[in-house]
């Protein structure tokens, strides 16, 4: 079985330990199908979550604030034409 040893996220060091041993008694991770040394570990569920809600949160703040700018817009605009044709 193939164990990665972690740096933060990026894998560092893969060795090789005997089959049906516990990969974090070798100080890593059970490696992940497709990845090697130098690559990132994928994020975890919850981080992914975590990272979705902030996105979605920062998104939602964006279009409240373009909405507001729209109707500041609208109403400059109704009263410019309200002294421009008056």
């Amino acid at each position: 079985m193939n164990v990665a040893i972690i740096d933060g996220n990026k894998i560092v060091n893969v060795i090789i330990a005997p089959d049906g041993d516990d990969p974090e008694k070798h100080g890593g991770v059970l490696l992940p199908p497709g990845l090697w040394i130098g690559n990132f570990l994928p994020p975890t569920t919850d981080e992914r979550v975590e990272k979705l809600e902030s996105e979605n949160k920062l998104l939602r703040e964006q279009v409240s604030a373009q909405a507001d700018q729209a109707e500041f817009y609208e109403e400059c605009i109704a009263e410019m034409a309200a002294i421009v044709y008056a």
